[in-house]
């Protein structure tokens, strides 16, 4: 090949490499503002919740199940908002208060979301101890609902963890 091959071909890669570059910017761009739209997703959720628990706790005082049963859901998903900002301690505090709302409520399901986050959030911050018996008390109680999606989910989480640990 003659040097105004090799030049041409250069020339040619090089705009090549920049129309990726090119791509590659903008698809960066896309995932920046659709980070940024799920964080402020995530503050508008966390204020809707904030104001639709203080109602349902002002519901409360002259209700009756159906009222606990909602205070306990709403605590849930603060709990899951939390968690998605990452701010693990504060989503840890709502899946127990989640736990004990369910609990007075008699919402054996709502129980059973809270146990699963608490032991999935465990695992994240690798606590597998607490994490292993978050799981198996999750389990067995999916297993007295018969709720076998949730068998199945809980049963993957545990199989992950046994993984994880070398078992």
């Amino acid at each position: 090949a003659n040097l105004i091959e090799v030049k041409n071909r250069n020339e040619k890669e090089l705009a090549t490499t920049k129309d990726r570059s090119m791509v590659l910017e903008a698809d960066l761009a896309a995932t920046k503002a659709t980070l940024d739209e799920t964080k402020t997703h995530l503050v508008t959720q966390t204020t809707r919740l904030d104001k639709a628990l203080v109602a349902a706790r002002e519901a409360k005082v002259g209700g009756g199940l159906a009222a606990k049963k909602e205070e306990a859901a709403i605590v849930t998903a603060q709990g899951l908002v939390a968690h998605r900002r990452g701010d693990l301690a504060k989503a840890a505090r709502a899946y127990g208060e989640a736990m004990r709302l369910g609990e007075a409520a008699n919402d054996e399901a709502r129980v059973l979301t809270a146990l699963q986050n608490l032991g999935v959030l465990q695992h994240e911050r690798g606590e597998w101890t607490e994490a292993l018996d978050t799981y198996r008390e999750a389990l067995a109680r999916a297993e007295q609902l018969d709720a076998r999606a949730r068998i199945a989910q809980i049963a993957g989480n545990l199989g992950n963890l046994w993984r994880y640990l070398g078992e």
